[in-house]
């Protein structure tokens, strides 16, 4: 099975894998009506990439992007091979894809992001959203530091047309497709806090926060939770202690208004720290949605921009994530320092 580290490859890396797909009679087995365009684009990716683009027809503007030289890995044997045989890979109709790139670009990426798939990531918290016509995966997890990671990626099956025009399943993952939350580790209470006063902002309801507590906490409880990080909150802005610690002190704010986003007002009362000590600040947007936006001096005095947004349709799948990755103990802030949260939350909900 091909290294998915081949998905980055060298220009001779390029070459010597023309050669072998060569020896092996690849080439010879593309359909005579497909083979001259086949042969002219793959060598203007190799040659040339930027000559070469896909279209992508999104819901007001259309998208050019130029190809990179990585995108021949999509449209040849190497990935494709392991789950189709020379004969299938040409024959699209077998498998009701739109035309022969299609076919071959899809398994492509499908194999390689089974290989490129680690053990960790297949821990992540993830969930499906739909929103005003547009499609979202999120996931919640923690890095290799265990600081805390939030991802959002926009799935919406646009129309694209790849460098062969053809139209295709697939397309080239964008910034414009991707949100993120790059914070520090331990502040998922912080994580918590904000969002429980988000809801009860927007008159959100959750369906795990209406469940009786102590079934709750006896199901919780039920996850092994030993690890390095299972008893307490490490580091969060001070280095002898962690407010994170303390419910109280991470409810702190809670009485305070949450403002509305402006993109030339920067003030907050609601906040996450990161790595840098800077932080990303917490607002309400026009449709109660709930916005991250980076901030530190350098961003002073320019427009500020929608790191995250979340919807309605995700309270319940954060909440069920925040408790997930601290219950399998991958992130610093422990199972029990996320439900003394919650707790304290729901004890003190009326007078906070």
């Amino acid at each position: 099975m091909p290294s998915p580290y081949m998905w980055h490859m060298l220009d001779e890396d390029y070459i010597y894998a023309i050669k072998k797909l060569s020896e092996r009679w690849y080439f010879d087995s593309i359909p005579e009506e497909f083979k001259y365009m086949y042969q002219e684009t793959m060598n203007s990716l190799l040659r040339w990439p930027d000559s070469k683009e896909w279209k992508v027809e999104r819901s007001t503007w259309t998208q050019i992007i130029k190809c990179e030289k990585d995108d021949i890995l999509l449209f040849w044997w190497f990935f494709s091979s392991e789950a189709m045989s020379q004969e299938e890979m040409w024959n699209p109709k077998k498998y009701w894809f739109k035309n022969v790139t299609d076919l071959v670009a899809s398994v492509s990426e499908y194999v390689r992001m089974k290989l490129l798939r680690t053990d960790s990531s297949k821990e992540w918290y993830k969930w499906s959203t739909a929103k005003d016509w547009k499609s979202y995966i999120t996931s919640i997890w923690g890095s290799t530091h265990w600081d805390f990671r939030a991802e959002r990626t926009e799935t919406t099956p646009y129309e694209t047309i790849d460098p062969f025009w053809n139209f295709v399943s697939l397309r080239p993952k964008t910034n414009e497709d991707t949100q993120m939350i790059n914070a520090y580790h331990s502040i998922e209470s912080y994580f918590l806090m904000v969002i429980l006063k988000w809801m009860d902002t927007a008159g959100y309801k959750s369906e795990l926060l209406n469940m009786n507590w102590e079934l709750m906490q006896e199901f919780l409880s039920s996850f092994s939770n030993d690890g390095p990080f299972s008893k307490k909150c490490t580091e969060n802005l001070t280095w002898e202690t962690s407010f994170a610690n303390d419910a109280k002190m991470v409810f702190v704010s809670y009485g305070l208004p949450m403002r509305r986003f402006n993109s030339e007002n920067r003030r907050t009362h609601f906040a996450i720290s990161t790595e840098s000590r800077w932080w990303y600040s917490a607002y309400i947007w026009d449709d109660w949605e709930l916005i991250f936006s980076y901030s530190n001096r350098e961003k002073e005095g320019e427009e500020m921009k929608k790191d995250m947004v979340f919807y309605k349709e995700d309270v319940d799948d954060i909440l069920k994530g925040i408790v997930y990755q601290a219950a399998m103990d991958l992130w610093r802030t422990s199972l029990n320092e996320i439900l003394t949260a919650m707790a304290y939350y729901m004890e003190n909900r009326d007078k906070l």
